[in-house]
């Protein structure tokens, strides 16, 4: 279960020739950036979103041609996903032997 609950839509607008990213119950407060992740921060930010995972549904590509579905954990200043390498784990199972994960460093989740 999510933390917050909230959802957040991550849109590319033509006419604006940016993305948007906006709350899924309050359309009307949207926030835009030239790259996705950039629109979700600074809609976390301008609205003082409160510390916890929200559940993002973001275009693919500027035609929208299918949807990402991930959920991101907002620890500010910090934007988290979970390290796809590790599955959010923290390390690597190798056939021998059980390592830390390269490329979150055993953090179980990567910057976003």
């Amino acid at each position: 279960m999510l933390s917050t609950g909230f959802t957040i839509i991550v849109k590319f607008r033509t006419q604006a020739g940016q993305w948007s990213a906006w709350f899924e119950i309050r359309p009307q407060v949207a926030f835009g950036s030239d790259i996705p992740m950039g629109a979700v921060r600074r809609l976390l930010e301008g609205t003082e979103a409160l510390p916890g995972e929200y559940l993002l549904r973001c275009d693919q590509d500027q035609v929208g041609s299918g949807t990402l579905m991930r959920t991101v954990n907002w620890q500010p200043p910090e934007l988290l996903f979970e390290c796809p390498s590790c599955r959010g784990m923290g390390e690597y199972v190798g056939l021998f032997e059980v390592e830390t994960c390269k490329v979150c460093g055993g953090r179980k989740v990567v910057a976003g």
